[in-house]
């Protein structure tokens, strides 16, 4: 977070024109996910829910129901609450070799 910025748990991206085919061409080339442009829309909406350690990202061809939105962002916190848990293991694991 930046200093002077407010939080944001979620933010949805429209994408259309120009936009929407860099978004191809990047998902393509630069992360080797083929998309079918036919069973694309007009528009690309990406939703992404922030958690500590990154986001959660969904992509659709609809605008975002909020309720869905609110299901994303509970997911997230508790996918925060696992991941933390599991990159703790390992120091529980090597605190508990030294108690031995």
């Amino acid at each position: 977070m930046r200093p002077g910025k407010e939080k944001e748990d979620c933010i949805v991206q429209d994408l259309y024109g120009e936009q929407l085919e860099e978004w191809f061409q990047y998902m393509g080339k630069e992360l080797g996910i083929p998309f079918d442009k036919n069973q694309v829309k007009d528009h690309r909406y990406i939703n992404s829910v922030f958690f500590s350690h990154g986001f959660i990202g969904i992509t659709t061809n609809e605008s975002p129901d909020p309720g869905n939105v609110k299901l994303i962002e509970r997911f997230a916190k508790v996918f925060q609450q696992t991941y933390t848990r599991f990159l703790d293991l390992p120091k529980s694991r090597s605190a508990g070799k030294e108690d031995r």
